[in-house]
């Protein structure tokens, strides 16, 4: 894991077009939906979003930059009602049982707490494509989303990219049946072209005012079309 910082650290100090997509179109993203009350990280990886100063505590499985407990998702060591905001960034997709990491959730929340995250998002038309194809991690459709979604003993960067599609398009009877404390109350699909125009976590992309100027063009697109071809959602749920 302490490798994969590192990797991860160096090529965000290299690619200015990374870190301002990520201030712009994920962390801004966040930050403007959150409510009252102390935040939560959850998977804090690298530190990237813990560095904005926005999380009163930080975890993740393993130690890391900024990382205040470790902990795993599944088994939140905090009492009930501890926290305004639970945040994530690219966690949702490696979790080996969502249904309880979300009722982990639920319970450390307040009532009315939000949970905000960012997750990879597989459209219909682009999506399918780079996640199927141009991708190391899995994407595919699982018989039991909520409490298997992988096959066997996982390592904690195995990863489902279809998972939060998967999830966050189940019916609400279901959600309602399976976690019946979060309710999602917004799901936005986002970024297209700017996203693949970072590179990702590579020491190059494109420069940081094209990114920019990609992702000015996304925002005027109508909203169906942003569905089919993003490759990042934004979900927001709030505790009832």
């Amino acid at each position: 894991m302490s490798e994969w910082i590192e990797r991860h650290r160096f090529a965000w100090s290299r690619n200015a077009g990374l870190r301002g997509f990520y201030a712009g179109e994920i962390f801004n993203r966040i930050v403007s939906g959150l409510g009252p009350g102390p935040t939560l990280e959850l998977g804090s990886g690298p530190g990237f979003f813990a560095e904005t100063g926005r999380c009163d505590v930080v975890t993740d499985v393993a130690p890391g930059p900024f990382t205040n407990v470790v902990c795993d998702a599944l088994a939140l060591p905090f009492a009930d009602g501890s926290f305004g905001n639970v945040v994530f960034i690219d966690v949702l997709h490696h979790l080996g049982a969502p249904d309880r990491a979300l009722g982990e959730i639920a319970r450390v929340l307040r009532p009315a707490g939000r949970l905000l995250f960012v997750e990879p998002w597989v459209s219909d038309v682009l999506g399918w494509f780079v996640y199927r194809y141009l991708h190391h991690e899995d994407c595919a459709v699982v018989a039991d989303p909520w409490s298997a979604p992988f096959r066997s003993r996982k390592d904690p960067l195995d990863g489902n990219n279809y998972l939060p599609r998967q999830l966050l398009e189940i019916a609400p009877t279901v959600w309602a049946e399976r976690c019946p404390h979060l309710k999602n109350v917004e799901t936005e699909p986002f970024a297209m072209l700017s996203y693949l125009a970072t590179g990702g976590f590579r020491a190059r992309g494109a420069p940081a005012s094209i990114v920019r100027a990609l992702s000015r063009i996304e925002r005027r697109l109508p909203a169906a079309l942003r569905r089919r071809l993003a490759l990042r959602v934004f979900a927001r749920f709030e505790r009832v």
